[in-house]
């Protein structure tokens, strides 16, 4: 049982004005193609904002949109709200900056941490694991609210307190899926190269 989560809620989730769950891509925006992959696999959806009213007016009823309980706290503070609500003990957490997010991936990731009783499962590209597009069961709650309670906690701390695999590179391309899961837009360039590549990868939704 896996629950998909959107973090949604940070300053740096807006490019030029326009929060980047909104920026146009293909037929649709971002957060389309997010939500098409998670509906696929995930029995509940929880986007993580600041700005709820903004996405009541766009997602279906069925996704439930909350906001920080650590306010300024950055993704660190997303989590944790996620994690305490999520209804499901495994959470698939994405950034909202992510287009190409892998249903398929997920669910591969969400088996070995059930098969190896792990804390988090996260994807492994050029030998470096990557927190975004991870998955965490709810017993990481702890260790997310320690992070936030330390003046320099971070998603990389974290990661290094916790019982974690990788999804192994070989073994998701093996299954034909590529790097491009955990692309983030991050800036107008990044957007100009999700476009191009959205031409390749997405299918119309």
């Amino acid at each position: 049982m896996l629950t998909g989560v959107i973090l949604a809620g940070g300053k740096r989730d807006s490019l030029h004005g326009t929060p980047k769950s909104f920026l146009p891509l293909a037929n649709g925006y971002v957060l389309d193609y997010q939500l098409f992959e998670m509906k696929k696999i995930c029995k509940e959806i929880i986007i993580v904002t600041n700005t709820p009213e903004a996405f009541l007016q766009h997602v279906p009823r069925d996704i439930r949109i909350i906001t920080d309980y650590f306010k300024n706290s950055g993704v660190l503070g997303g989590m944790y709200s996620a994690l305490s609500l999520s209804q499901n003990p495994f959470v698939w957490v994405t950034a909202c900056g992510m287009p190409f997010i892998s249903s398929e991936a997920a669910a591969y990731m969400s088996r070995l941490g059930q098969e190896q009783n792990k804390d988090a499962v996260l994807p492994v590209f050029s030998a470096k694991p990557c927190p975004f597009h991870g998955i965490y069961h709810k017993r990481t709650l702890p260790a997310v609210k320690a992070q936030i309670q330390f003046k320099n906690g971070s998603l990389k701390s974290l990661i290094n307190t916790l019982n974690w695999t990788g999804a192994a590179e070989n073994d998701l391309h093996s299954m034909n899926i590529p790097e491009s899961i955990v692309f983030n837009i991050s800036n107008s360039k990044d957007y100009e190269t999700a476009k191009n590549m959205a031409r390749i990868q997405l299918n119309p939704i």
